[in-house]
């Protein structure tokens, strides 16, 4: 179980006014589907796959993961071309074995839903990031979703944490995000927030940890309403 210490996970959550999610490996399980997307996008490129690779790109942007597949492959001048590509191949992947919500997950969600605005984060472009919410049944849930469009640069930057606090009406220091990669973890310690690790993640920043976002779940008594930024 998490502790319930002042500065622990639990209390994290109970006391914030908005919670802002990752997606990958927070809300989905999807470091399998996008290492494989990758390798096949190198082996498109010509060049050889090595989950070395995969430390270097997770958690980064696709136009940032593209660039390292098309130097890797020794085309470094096709990184647009690469970025599309692996793109198109992530989701052909979701469309053809889906997208695993991560325990807790979806439980988490609903029972935070009502009682403080919700939003994600994410270094997906928008349009990708809004497909993999509505395919696992969450869309709706969020008051803001923020992914990568124009003006709005990826993490480890803090624009995404920045631009979902404005969007849900909160102050990021009111806020509390949920990251499981370094690249992340930076861009929200950045923004402001409060931040929970989930799963086996970076450790250096001597944050919160939660194993999984099913034991972040609270019983409703234990966690008091509050009044929306619209008034709802």
């Amino acid at each position: 179980m998490p502790s319930d210490e002042p500065d622990g996970p639990r209390a994290l959550i109970r006391r914030a006014h908005a919670v802002v999610f990752d997606c990958d490996g927070v809300l989905f399980d999807t470091e399998r589907l996008w290492a494989l997307a990758e390798q096949r996008t190198l082996e498109a490129l010509g060049g050889r796959w090595h989950p070395a690779l995969r430390a270097r790109t997770a958690g980064a942007a696709v136009p940032e993961a593209a660039g390292i597949l098309a130097g890797a492959a020794g085309r470094p001048e096709r990184g647009a071309e690469t970025a599309a590509l692996l793109e198109a191949e992530f989701e052909e992947l979701v469309e053809r074995r889906g997208a695993p919500v991560l325990a807790g997950a979806a439980a988490l969600v609903r029972e935070l839903h009502g009682t403080v605005p919700l939003g994600v984060a994410s270094n997906n472009s928008a349009p990708l990031l809004e497909r993999l919410l509505a395919r696992g049944g969450m869309l709706e849930a969020f008051d803001a979703v923020v992914g990568l469009a124009p003006g709005v640069q990826p993490k480890p930057h803090p624009d995404t944490y920045r631009t979902a606090c404005v969007r849900l009406g909160i102050e990021p220091t009111s806020a509390c995000a949920l990251e499981d990669t370094e690249t992340g973890l930076r861009a929200a310690l950045a923004a402001g927030l409060a931040v929970i690790v989930v799963g086996p993640g970076p450790d250096r920043f001597g944050r919160p940890r939660v194993n999984s976002l099913d034991e972040l779940c609270v019983l409703p008594s234990e966690r008091p309403l509050r009044r929306r930024p619209d008034g709802h």
